[in-house]
């Protein structure tokens, strides 16, 4: 059985969009999660960050959402802004943000602050192992393709952890999930491949 931790961990993997109440107003927002230090990173309007009273509703406003009470920090730019960039793209009329999480809930239970952050074991070695999944663009794609994504290229792996991979394509993020958590690096990208129908069922596993 998935204890709340986990269950959180994965929600926070899952999605990339949210719903921000800033003293009870909703905005829309897209978020990525810090590799290093396991904080969400949005980008907002600046009247949002001067919010006194905020909540994080991943993925929507609902009963069922996770919220997350606390503030948003300006950031300036750094490693986190260029993630959310390469999984969002630039909007000159928002202003990067990280939430600093007080405490959360998810169906009715209290999460501590602590258990909402979600770092990538993975991280140090993130940028090289997308470099090595996006090298076969074409096993990619098929993974994509099996799962239902029947997205035109280009279909880029943006994030990797020991969960599943992070996929931009054109019409946004695409969570693939691995059979089983990776154990290493390595293991991660050999996940992600086994994915592959090809690979599956005896057949070509070139790009």
């Amino acid at each position: 059985m998935i204890d709340a931790r986990e269950r959180v961990r994965r929600l926070l993997r899952e999605h990339t969009r949210a719903t921000l109440l800033a003293d009870e107003v909703p905005f829309r927002a897209m978020f990525v999660i810090d590799s290093f230090t396991g904080s969400l990173v949005t980008a907002v309007p600046r009247l949002v960050l001067d919010a006194t009273d905020l909540v994080m509703m991943i993925p929507e406003e609902s009963a069922a959402a996770l919220q997350i009470m606390g503030g948003l920090q300006a950031l300036a730019e750094s490693r986190a802004t260029d993630r959310h960039q390469a999984y969002h793209g630039r909007n000159a009329d928002a202003m990067h943000a990280v939430l600093m999480a007080e405490a959360g809930k998810l169906g009715g239970a209290i999460v501590e602050s602590h258990d909402l952050l979600a770092p990538n074991p993975f991280a140090g070695e993130e940028a090289r192992l997308c470099k090595l999944c996006n090298a076969n663009p074409g096993r990619v794609a098929r993974v994509l393709a099996s799962g239902g994504h029947t997205d035109a290229p280009p279909m880029v792996v943006v994030g990797i952890d020991d969960l599943g991979v992070d996929v931009r394509t054109r019409f946004g993020i695409v969570r693939l999930w691995f059979s089983k958590p990776a154990l290493d690096a390595e293991a991660a990208v050999r996940e992600l491949f086994d994915l592959d129908p090809g690979t599956r069922e005896g057949g070509s596993n070139s790009p």
